[in-house]
């Protein structure tokens, strides 16, 4: 999965047996602990509004083909 933004681009890998988020080269990154709980929003100053969108749309696309929604 890639996530891209102005001037910015983020290659991540999901892992369907722990439902963890990971960077594809396995560096730290504060967008994938936030996705994964273990940072919370304001935790940090890094983060802001949009990433919490990008959060919620990737945990709603993640429900989707997890219950077969996609067909």
């Amino acid at each position: 999965m890639g996530i891209t933004g102005v001037g910015s681009s983020y290659n991540f890998v999901y892992n369907t047996k722990t439902g963890k988020l990971s960077t594809k080269d396995g560096s730290k990154n504060e967008f994938v602990d936030f996705c994964n709980g273990d940072v919370k929003g304001e935790d940090t100053e890094s983060l802001n509004h949009f990433d919490a969108h990008t959060r919620y749309q990737f945990q709603r696309m993640l429900y989707v083909y997890g219950t077969g929604m996609t067909g």
